[in-house]
């Protein structure tokens, strides 16, 4: 029996984590996540992975946190990401383009895969924020960063 879909899952009070199928959970868009990135310890950056290992582990975190859809950095001049794209290809930026990378479960079941896509970055459709700080970086590791 899972804890968050039985009875239903909008009502159980056995469920301590956000209903599944609550896809208006999505509100933040591309600058709300800069933003709360901008409030942490060190002022962090929106996550940007530069290898595949970086961005399972991204999707690792928001797994192991509940969120189903988060936005990415991405290069300004464009070019191919570690994210993936529904297809299973690496996403590729255009140059000059001016959407967002969104991170999301392919439907609203959390255990769905994750897929990256370019999207408006004013669109509402980020249910969490994933960002990355160089100070954890020097923190952590024996190696300075660039």
């Amino acid at each position: 029996m899972q804890g968050c879909t039985n009875p239903t899952a909008y009502d159980n009070p056995l469920c301590v984590q956000l209903a599944r199928g609550r896809a208006d959970l999505r509100v933040l868009d591309y600058a709300a996540t800069e933003q709360s990135c901008r409030q942490g310890r060190g002022r962090p950056k929106v996550a940007w992975p530069k290898t595949a290992i970086e961005a399972f582990s991204m999707i690792g975190y928001s797994r192991e946190h509940g969120i189903t859809s988060f936005w990415s950095a991405s290069p300004p001049e464009g070019g191919e990401m570690a994210w993936t794209g529904d297809d299973g290809l690496p996403l590729v930026v255009p140059p000059g383009n001016k959407r967002c990378v969104l991170v999301s479960t392919v439907s609203t079941d959390t255990h769905g895969h994750m897929f990256a896509e370019l999207r408006p970055c004013k669109a509402r459709l980020a249910d969490g924020v994933i960002c990355e700080s160089a100070m954890a970086y020097r923190k952590h590791s024996p190696f300075k960063p660039p």
